[in-house]
């Protein structure tokens, strides 16, 4: 894609290396010098951009050429940008950016144009990991579409979803193995809630080793399907005497010596004031812990549930 950076080159100074000289640019030439600049060696660029080391190389000497100017000192431990490739980098970084909050503006306000009904499915104890402050703002910003989100058992999200009952689910899980589309929204924090007298209160973080034999008490869907997940990993069954929704109650049987409780925070937001006596431990999962969301891409309304997704992945970046 050749970009008209004309009216760009007139406001930004680019040195030595003139506006003729980068008139029209080539977008992937653009996005692979900045690329290899950030990152100073070609095969981590090749990395990050999922091509091979060959290619990008080719495509630096190429803009190289075009240029007539040399970018970088290529040294065993990697590249030195020249006088005139930090101005090159400059130059493009800002009609980069330019370009994209362009693009941003346009999606914006196409998406506030946008009307209908958007329902969004969540496991169960999820609305209070991601609301209110979420919905309240998006509500705001999209005020022709209407919000609704409902919990349900994780299976019973995925029929809806499936089914086009709903445009979008929520789930949080260690991996994602369906075949609806989906994107990582916020990574989760486990702790483990337990009395302060409790033997396992010694340590200063737990592992699901920790917790075989253990009674647990779970207090929604995220802890019990993530710490079902890390049983099965190591080939244990956990010990489940009490599953329940409200945390007073989960306080309550803690207290009464009934177990200990996995519990699944936001980082994002603050953590539950813990009544007198009982203390948290970060728990350290195998593999991390996201919620994810998930739309059926073949729906009719699939790009509202795509727009909720994209918000929330921005709204806790």
């Amino acid at each position: 894609m050749l970009i008209d950076i004309t009216n760009s080159l007139s406001i930004i100074n680019c040195g030595d290396v003139t506006a003729k000289e980068l008139m029209s640019v080539d977008l992937n030439q653009m996005q692979y010098y900045i690329q290899v600049y950030e990152d100073r060696k070609i095969s981590k660029a090749a990395e990050h951009l999922y091509v091979s080391q060959q290619y990008i190389s080719r495509v630096i000497q190429k803009f190289e050429t075009d240029l007539g100017v040399e970018l970088f000192v290529r040294t065993k431990k990697g590249l030195i940008p020249t006088r005139e490739g930090e101005e090159t980098y400059r130059c493009l970084r800002k009609m980069l950016d330019s370009y994209h909050d362009l693009l941003d503006n346009l999606k914006e306000k196409r998406i506030q144009e946008e009307t209908g009904r958007l329902r969004v499915v969540l496991d169960i104890g999820l609305v209070q990991l991601l609301s209110p402050r979420p919905t309240f703002s998006f509500t705001e910003r999209y005020p022709k579409i209407e919000l609704g989100l409902e919990e349900h058992r994780i299976f019973n999200c995925k029929k809806i979803v499936g089914e086009d009952r709903a445009e979008l689910g929520l789930s949080a899980c260690v991996g994602w193995h369906e075949d609806f589309a989906n994107r990582k929204v916020l990574r989760l924090q486990t702790v483990v809630l337990m009395k302060e007298d409790h033997p396992l209160a010694r340590k200063v973080t737990l592992k699901v080793s920790d917790l075989v034999g253990q009674p647990l008490i779970f207090s929604g869907c995220p802890p019990y399907y993530s710490i079902w997940q890390e049983f099965d990993i190591i080939n244990e069954k956990p010990n489940i005497p009490i599953a329940i929704n409200e945390l007073t109650t989960v306080y309550t049987s803690i207290k009464k010596n009934l177990g200990i409780a996995p519990l699944v925070l936001n980082p994002r937001q603050e953590a539950p004031t813990l009544p007198k006596g009982i203390i948290s431990i970060p728990y350290e999962t195998i593999e991390p812990l996201y919620v994810y969301a998930y739309w059926k891409e073949e729906s009719p309304s699939a790009h509202l549930g795509q727009m909720y997704a994209d918000y929330l992945a921005d709204y806790f970046k």
